[in-house]
C-alpha cells in the first residue's frame, strides 16, 4: 500500500533537517568503506539516536492500517538508510513458505506478523532504489528455486518525498540503486504485541 504523502510538507523539510547530520555521518562511513563493499550505510535503532522519527512510529496517516493488518500492533525495529549508486538489498523475504503462521487469514482479516513502513525522505525515481517487489509471494507455499534471481518478476516502486509504502515482510523484496542521487529512506516494522523476538 501507498500512503502518498503521509508526512506532511513541513515536517518533510524539518526531519530532513535533521537527517542531513546523518548523511553526512554515512558519507564519512561510506568513504571509510572496503572497496567492493555494499554501497549502502544503514543507522538501527534510529528512533532512540534521532528524537525527532518517534513521532513517525505513530503516525496518524498509518494507524488505521496498523490496527487493520496487526493484532495488537507493536514497534519492532527502526532504522536510517542511505544507498549511493550500486548500494543494494539482495532479494529476500521473512519466513515464507516454511512458517504457516507469518501470513494469516483469521474471522476474515489477513494479518501481519511483520509489516515494514518505507518512508521515502527523497523522491525515488525509476533506477533509484526503489523497492523492488515480487508481487504475491508473500502467499505462496512453495520455495523460489535456488539461485533463481526472478529479475523478470520484480515490479520496482517509485516514491515521493513524504510517502509511506507498507509491505508484508513475506513479499519477496530487494533494492537496487543505480542512479547517482543518494536513497535516503527511513524504516519502521511492527509485529503483534505477543511477539518478542526483538
Amino acid at each position: 500500500i501507498l500512503l502518498e504523502g503521509a508526512i506532511a510538507a513541513d515536517d518533510l523539510v524539518r526531519l530532513n533537517g535533521r537527517i542531513d547530520a546523518w548523511e553526512e555521518r554515512a558519507a564519512a562511513d561510506f568513504r571509510a568503506k572496503a572497496a567492493g563493499d555494499n554501497a549502502e550505510v544503514r543507522y538501527d535503532d534510529i528512533v532512540n539516536q534521532e528524537p525527532s522519527l518517534v513521532e513517525l512510529a505513530a503516525n496518524p496517516a498509518l494507524i488505521s492500517y496498523l490496527r487493520e493488518m496487526i493484532e495488537r500492533p507493536r514497534l519492532k525495529s527502526t532504522w536510517i538508510a542511505f544507498k549511493w549508486r550500486g548500494g543494494e538489498t539482495r532479494l529476500h523475504s521473512n519466513h515464507t513458505p516454511s512458517i504457516t503462521h507469518n501470513f494469516y487469514h483469521f474471522n476474515g482479516q489477513i494479518r501481519h506478523n511483520l509489516l515494514n513502513v518505507m518512508y521515502a525522505m527523497r523522491d525515488i525515481e525509476p533506477g533509484g532504489g526503489g523497492l523492488k517487489v515480487i508481487p504475491g509471494t508473500h502467499k505462496a507455499n512453495y520455495p523460489r528455486p535456488a539461485g533463481d534471481s526472478a529479475e523478470d518478476l520484480l515490479v520496482e516502486l517509485s516514491m515521493r518525498a513524504g510517502d509511506a509504502l507498507l509491505f508484508s515482510h513475506d513479499m519477496a523484496h530487494c533494492s537496487l540503486n543505480e542512479s547517482d542521487a543518494v536513497r535516503r529512506t527511513v524504516m519502521y516494522t511492527y509485529c503483534p504485541g505477543v511477539i518478542a523476538n526483538s
